[in-house]
This record gives C-alpha cells, sequence and structure tokens, in this order.
C-alpha cells in the first residue's frame, strides 16, 4: 500500500506531520480528517527503488511527450523574456474560471493543456499536473517554481486547499496579483514620459555642443567676440560629461557591486532592509505594499480557519525584509504570551495607528478578518495616491530639467547674436 508523507494542523492549532498507509491521496485525506487533523501538505512518499526506476524511466510524461522534447520546452520557458509574473496571474486567472465551472483540479490542469495557446501556460500545466498525479497537492506543485509563483500566494493556496476553499481562495489570489500587473503598469507608464523628456532634452544638448556650438564659436572669434556665460556653462557641463562620465559610471558600478555583497551577509542584510523602511518618498510606498499583502494574506488565512500565531508564522515566511520578517516572529511570540494581536502590533509599531485601532475594534467585536480587509482598502488607496505624487514629482522635475537645459541653449544662442551684432554695430 503506497505510503503518504503529511504535514497538517490539529484541531488545537498546533503543527503536525508524519506519515500514514493508504489506497490513494483521497483515502489519506480521509483518515487524516478522521483524526481530527486538517493536511497542509500530502505527498506520496516513494521509496529508493521507485525513485531510482522513475528516474531510468525514458519514456513519456504526464501528456505522452517525449521527456527530451519536454526538458529543451522547460529550458524555453525558464529562459523566456516575457514576465513571469503575467505568464503565472494569466495561468491562475485560466485554472480559476475553470475550477469555478465545477472541474475537479487535475481535469482542469489537463484542460488547460489542451485549450490554452501560451506555450509557457502548456509547461505549467503539464508540470503541475504530473505532480498532483502523483499525490502532490496543488501548493506543493506550485513550490516548485519560485520563479513563478511567490511564497504568499503558495501559502494562500495551501490554506485554501486546508479548508476546502480553494476556489475563494484563488479568486482572492487573482484579485491580489491583477492589482499588482495594474500598479505596475501604472508605474512604468508615468516613469516612461519623464524619461523621454530627460532623454529627448540630452539630444538637443549633444546636438547643441556638436553642431551648432563650433558654428557659433567659429563666428564669435572671427568678430572678436567672446562666448557668453550659458554658452560657457554648457561648455563646461559637456566637457564634464565626456570626460568624468566614464569614472562616474565606474565608480556607481563598483559602489553597486560592494552593496550587493555586503547586502549577502546578516548584517549588510539587516542594515539595508532597515535603510528601505527609512528613505524619503520610497519608504511610504514600502510600508503600503507591505500591509497590503500581509493584510490580505492574514485576513484569507484567518478566514480558512487558521489560528492567529500560525497565520502569523506563514506571513513571516512570505516577507523577504529581515527587520519586519523579526517584527513578525516578535507579535507571534506575544500573541503565544497572552497579549491580543492589535496590542502587540501596536508594541512593534509595523502598521500606523490608525490601523491598529481598525484592528483592535475587530477584536472587540469579533470581525478581525473584516478589520484587516478595511486596513488593506485604506491602504490601496493610499498607495496608489502615493504613486500619484511621485508621478508628478517625476514628471515635474523632468520638465524642470529640460526647460532649463533648453532655455540656456537658447539664452546662449541669442546673447552670442547679439553680441555679434553689438560687434558688427561698432565697427
Amino acid at each position: 500500500m503506497p505510503t503518504f508523507a503529511y504535514k497538517a494542523i490539529d484541531r488545537a492549532g498546533n503543527s503536525a506531520n508524519g506519515t500514514l498507509d493508504a489506497a490513494d491521496r483521497k483515502g489519506a485525506l480521509r483518515s487524516l480528517s478522521a483524526q481530527g487533523l486538517r493536511p497542509t501538505f500530502i505527498e506520496l512518499k516513494q521509496d529508493a527503488a521507485s525513485a531510482s526506476q522513475a528516474g531510468m524511466d525514458s519514456a513519456q510524461d504526464a501528456f505522452g511527450h517525449d521527456e527530451a522534447a519536454a526538458k529543451k520546452k522547460r529550458f524555453k520557458l525558464f529562459g523566456s523574456a516575457k514576465s513571469r509574473s503575467s505568464v503565472a496571474l494569466s495561468f491562475l486567472e485560466n485554472l480559476l474560471m475553470l475550477i469555478q465551472s465545477g472541474l475537479p483540479m487535475g481535469d482542469a490542469l489537463r484542460l488547460l493543456y489542451n485549450r490554452v495557446g501560451d506555450e509557457d501556460q502548456k509547461e505549467l500545466a503539464s508540470a503541475l499536473w504530473k505532480r498532483i498525479s502523483e499525490g502532490r497537492t496543488l501548493s506543493g506543485s506550485m513550490q516548485d517554481f519560485p520563479l513563478y509563483f511567490k511564497e504568499s500566494q503558495i501559502q494562500l493556496v495551501a490554506a485554501g486547499e486546508a479548508s476546502g476553499r480553494l476556489g475563494v481562495v484563488l479568486e482572492r489570489v487573482v484579485e491580489y496579483m491583477r492589482e499588482s500587473a495594474e500598479a505596475r503598469r501604472k508605474f512604468t507608464a508615468g516613469i516612461a514620459y519623464p524619461m523621454f523628456i530627460v532623454s529627448m532634452a540630452l539630444v538637443i544638448v549633444v546636438f547643441f555642443l556638436l553642431f551648432l556650438l563650433p558654428i557659433v564659436r567659429k563666428l564669435l572669434q572671427a568678430m572678436g567676440g567672446d562666448m557668453q556665460f550659458f554658452a560657457k556653462v554648457l561648455i563646461g557641463g559637456g566637457q564634464a560629461l565626456v570626460y568624468g562620465g566614464p569614472w562616474i559610471i565606474a565608480a556607481v558600478l563598483i559602489a553597486v557591486a560592494m552593496i550587493s555583497n555586503w547586502r549577502k551577509t546578516q548584517l549588510g542584510r539587516a542594515k539595508t532592509d532597515a535603510w528601505m523602511l527609512r528613505l524619503p518618498i520610497f519608504s511610504g510606498i514600502y510600508q503600503h505594499q507591505h500591509i497590503l499583502q500581509t493584510s490580505i494574506l492574514l485576513s484569507t488565512l484567518m478566514e480558512s480557519g487558521i489560528n492567529t500565531p500560525e497565520a502569523l508564522r506563514l506571513v513571516e515566511r512570505t516577507v523577504s525584509n529581515t527587520v519586519l520578517r523579526g517584527a513578525y516572529s516578535a507579535i507571534r511570540r506575544m500573541i503565544q504570551e497572552g497579549i491580543s494581536l492589535s496590542g502587540a502590533i501596536r508594541k512593534v509599531r509595523i502598521m500606523p495607528d490608525i490601523d491598529v485601532d481598525i484592528l483592535s475594534v475587530g477584536e472587540n467585536t469579533g470581525t478581525i478578518s473584516g478589520s484587516l480587509k478595511r486596513i488593506y482598502e485604506i491602504h490601496r488607496a493610499a498607495l496608489n495616491k502615493s504613486m500619484s505624487v511621485l508621478m508628478v514629482v517625476l514628471t515635474s522635475g523632468a520638465l524642470f530639467v529640460a526647460f532649463a537645459i533648453v532655455a540656456m541653449i537658447a539664452l546662449s544662442i541669442v546673447m552670442s547674436v547679439l553680441d555679434i551684432s553689438h560687434t558688427l554695430s561698432t565697427h
């Protein structure tokens, strides 16, 4: 009889893991349920002989395709220039649509493979179907593709599987991914215009320095005139860029490399993560983004029946910033000591006071999940506002720089012409 390895949560919210024998995955799930355990991970455990045989088996993959061809296609998938986040979003949108139509997971993945036209999504469907057919969960299968699925998304899917609310949870995941993709699109579109303006201004400067300025200089020398102030400033700036530019670029690259290597150390990672939380303007956007992710994750996990300490432990695993991760670890310890969630968050100060007050009301009224959703909505609006302000600042700065450069060129030409006219009139 096959042996399954599992991880589960008992009625008290404690984690449990082990192995059990069952005829199939459904039988293993029924056995765990009879023991009062809610599984978060279950996988067929193969012995060494069967694993070796599977490795030697060069027949065909789950969909009847040659393994060598599958590897080539998989290499193309992971080397694709297409945005991995957009591939994951499209894939989960299609999968959600099929699951909401009533299809089992395996049938939904098989239908995706047969119907979807995008090769990347076909590869994901094939790989996930193969793992699920071996007895693994969807969340456990998604963990093999960290470049496509974030840890927070995987934890939410695991919670949905454990609670039997996978469709609802997937809908939350897809909604959040859509909002993140829209925010990235707006930022990219917003930053493109300032960059275009500055680039055009630099092109104008180069054209002036290489073509117009030599002509003006020859005329002035022939007439006995002198270069005007703004022309001298442009010449000096151009020469500084020509001679000093490579050194500045080299210094920046060296500094980036040094900081990158330092960040790989424990001290460097802690220091740079702390800097991220104190950067002017960007720290506010970073905070909004972080609270958006953790509030929706906490809300969904708690709605799925996972207790607060366990939900915080899962959230802690999804946080990349070491300072914030330590804060969530401290919050979890305080809750286990009997302090309320709002009280613990107020002590470590990872949320604004207004958020803590909303959370406290939710705890008192028994609607903590609703309070977390309210916090999510508040910070979503605040993030959109902050992004709009940042775009205005960048656009205004770019226009100012472009206007200043063009104005200096115009003034240098006009004043040079006036100087030539004055020279001619005096002679």
